[in-house]
């Protein structure tokens, strides 16, 4: 359940620009006040690292004004445009960003070949930006581009290559292709792993990035092990940087947490999940697609442990911070309409229980067809269908949703126990063959029997 605008360090990579392009600004032979440039660029940097960013703003547009690019070299306006787009960005303006942004690519086009690590760490953030406008082709063309320039610029690139795979990474799973998604992915972790102490004690919350998204492909595939090491990974990583009360570390432990969700673990975590609303409560709430996944996954976990009206308050809050959003995210309003849903069922609503799964699955299938989250919203479906004894609609619907399922994380996978059981129960009431009965109840002990336990 990765949030659309989470955990992308923008003000981050605005520092790596800092450090990357100084020695092109050095090289560019800008005759136009450099000393009093460079102090004022200096002054605005450090005001973005102090999270200022009206002061930032101040002094990036001192520096760069409304210079014209005749009076500054392309890697020099470049700088300015990159810098004054991330400020606009992290005060929301993500028009202004976005026209920056692309101002600044144009520029370090002019550039030729002597600023690739400079010109990727651009467009790396006019992707990001791009995926929190949900216009994930655009942002997908833009970190494609950032990967061919880094490997371009290998070795001087370093880290910056991993970075922009990470980033990729998550476009492909975001828009299903989690084969894709799972191979980038597993090598941007290789890289960060394959760095040189020096320059990975520097990028840990960039590999505890990589490491997430990693985990949630995994996730997503059934491979419920690897997910959950990369997962603790994750939060491991960010914790040591980030510290536990940053807004990064909170959306870590909120997928692990869903991961613990899935196998049953439930006060491990709800543990996790305290820690991350504490963490946003601190912050203000985060954004709103955080927090809402936050109480999506304490209403799961409250009505895993069979605490229906604390489970009902908590999705109801989740729908609610999810739909408050300025740029609201439909999987993720469907994904906790499904989780309400999923409550009413359980209290007997099903009247209400069926108004949120007809807009739900609605959305997923046109949005995010054969993917676990359209499988888990026709499961929930079903179950409503044999709540209603519409036995032959019910069995349908469970065997499209173990279809999916066993297309994305495979015919033995312990998440697919309850849908078998539900399928059987259909089957015993709907005049299925005692035969298909007894094989569904087999298998349903077979994997439950895969099943970890804390």
């Amino acid at each position: 359940m990765a949030s659309d605008d989470m955990r992308f360090p923008i003000l981050l990579l605005s520092l790596l620009m800092s450090l990357l392009v100084r020695g092109a600004l050095v090289r560019a032979e800008d005759p136009v006040r450099a000393e009093d440039f460079d102090n004022v660029m200096q002054q605005g940097r450090t005001a973005l690292a102090a999270g200022n960013l009206f002061l930032a703003a101040a002094r990036f547009e001192s520096a760069c004004g409304d210079r014209l690019p005749g009076q500054y070299s392309p890697a020099r306006v470049a700088y300015c445009q990159h810098h004054l787009a991330t400020v606009r960005s992290g005060l929301g303006d993500n028009e202004a960003s976005l026209h920056l942004y692309l101002a600044a690519v144009e520029a370090w086009r002019a550039t030729g070949d002597t600023c690739l690590v400079s010109f990727s760490a651009t467009l790396m953030n006019l992707g990001e930006l791009y995926r929190r406008m949900h216009r994930p082709q655009e942002a997908e063309d833009a970190f494609k581009q950032a990967a061919e320039r880094a490997l371009r610029a290998e070795p001087e690139s370093g880290f910056v290559f991993a970075e922009v795979l990470s980033r990729l990474g998550a476009i492909y799973q975001e828009t299903n292709r989690l084969d894709s998604a799972i191979a980038v992915l597993t090598e941007s972790v290789r890289r960060f792993g394959a760095l040189p102490p020096a320059i990975a004690e520097g990028v840990r919350s960039e590999e505890a990035f990589a490491r997430n998204g990693l985990g949630m492909v995994q996730l997503g595939l059934g491979l419920q092990r690897e997910a959950e090491a990369n997962l603790r990974g994750a939060v491991s990583l960010a914790t040591a940087v980030l510290g536990e009360d940053h807004v990064e570390t909170a959306s870590y432990q909120t997928n692990l947490a869903l991961a613990l969700v899935v196998t049953g673990r439930f006060d491990s975590a709800n543990s996790l999940l305290r820690r991350a609303k504490l963490t946003l409560d601190k912050r203000g709430g985060g954004t709103g697609s955080q927090m809402g996944l936050v109480l999506a996954e304490l209403s799961a976990a409250a009505a895993g442990e069979n605490k229906p009206g604390m489970a009902e308050d908590f999705a109801q809050q989740a729908l609610a911070a999810l739909l408050r959003q300025k740029e609201p995210s439909p999987v993720a309003i469907a994904l906790a309409r499904v989780n309400l849903a999923d409550v009413y069922l359980r209290g007997g609503r099903l009247d209400d229980a069926e108004k949120l799964l007809q807009d739900a699955l609605a959305t997923e299938r046109h949005l995010v067809p054969d993917t676990r989250l359209l499988a888990d919203g026709i499961r929930r479906m079903a179950e409503l269908r044999a709540l209603q004894h519409s036995w032959r609609e019910a069995q349908d619907l469970y065997r499209e949703a173990i279809a999916i399922y066993e297309h994305r994380v495979g015919p033995a996978n312990p998440v697919l126990a309850p849908v078998l059981h539900g399928y059987a129960e259909a089957l015993k009431h709907g005049g299925g063959s005692k035969a298909d009965i007894r094989t569904l109840e087999a298998r349903v002990k077979a994997v439950s029997a895969l099943l970890p336990r804390s």
